[in-house]
């Protein structure tokens, strides 16, 4: 978490994998911007001076069972990516995949 939040002036949006736990994002939020929650997620802000940091935890997706990970990680990435460009928000790129 602390390298995280060490390279979000770099990076502006961090994600955490946890698993079949889930996912962490860590990313700066302007001051003037406020957060919406959903039913799935809990986050905790805190305040900077300029920007605040915003960490949400987002619950893993119920599953049957898992039969192969191979590539799994490269498909989360190519998902967030993709949505990224299409101007979806975070939170529902989340959801989505």
């Amino acid at each position: 978490m602390q390298q995280a939040i060490s390279l979000l002036p770099y990076v502006p949006t961090i994600l955490i994998k946890l698993g079949a736990h889930g996912v962490l994002s860590v990313r700066l939020l302007p001051k003037d911007v406020a957060h919406a929650q959903h039913e799935r997620t809990c986050a905790m802000r805190s305040e900077g001076d300029y920007v605040d940091v915003l960490v949400s935890y987002h619950l893993g997706l119920q599953h049957e069972g898992i039969v192969s990970v191979t590539g799994a990680g490269y498909r989360q990435f190519s998902v967030f990516l993709l949505m990224g460009i299409l101007g979806i928000p975070l939170l529902e790129s989340l959801l989505q995949g």
